[in-house]
Parts: structure tokens; sequence; C-alpha cells
């Protein structure tokens, strides 16, 4: 029942001293492929903020060095794109996910989770 997927992170270090990374924004996906096109939208977002080096760096990534990340991804291994200070780190790495558990009185054989929005107006109907 689990089924294989990918986390995306994106992760801050503080420069005010703060120990460790701050998770700033994340995301889990089913194909490596939507984890590359998060990666490259994060990137992109603040490629404007960075200093040249860093845009010239990053931007080549977003345009051509991903694709070494996406076949990277489809065998099973992390890919992470950083910034040359290291103050900023994005990573998508392979995960399994588990099955949430039914809500409390429903037997786990009755248990479907409904994810279309079509699917719970008919059952409020």
């Amino acid at each position: 029942m689990a089924q294989p997927g990918y986390r995306c992170e994106h992760h801050v270090w503080s420069t005010a001293g703060a120990t460790g990374p701050h998770l700033v924004n994340t995301l889990s996906t089913a194909s490596a492929d939507a984890a590359i096109r998060w990666l490259r939208r994060s990137i992109t977002t603040l490629l404007l903020a960075f200093d040249v080096g860093d845009q010239a760096r990053l931007g080549q990534w977003v345009e051509t060095d991903h694709a070494k990340a996406f076949d990277d991804l489809r065998r099973g291994l992390p890919c992470t794109v950083a910034t040359l200070q290291g103050d900023r780190q994005w990573s998508a790495g392979p995960v399994l996910f588990l099955p949430l558990l039914p809500p409390t009185g429903k037997p786990v054989i009755a248990y479907q989770p409904t994810c279309s929005r079509t699917r719970r107006r008919n059952e409020v109907e």
C-alpha cells in the first residue's frame, strides 16, 4: 500500500546566529517531473534577489542543469541545489508515502479517502 513519491524542500540558514536550517517551503509529489518543476519555479521566483554569481549559476541550473537532477531523481537519488554562500538550499528526494489511518469508527477495508471535489458534493447531497 506504500506509494513511491518525492519530497521537495527549501531551507534557509539564518545569519543571526540561529542554529540549524529553517524550513521555508515544502512539497510532496508523485512524480520526479513535478519535483523538478517545483524546484525550478521556487528558484526562479527568488533569482533576482541573489548576487550576480548566484544568479548566473542558479539560472543555468534552472535552464539546463536540472536535467541531471531529473535523471538522478528517477534513479532514486536525491538532488540538492544551494547558493554559493550556502544560506539557501533546495532539495528533492525519493520517499515512500504511507496511507493514512481511517477516521475513528470506520474499518480499514471500508475507508476510501475522497479527493475529488465532485465526490464530496455527491456525498453531502
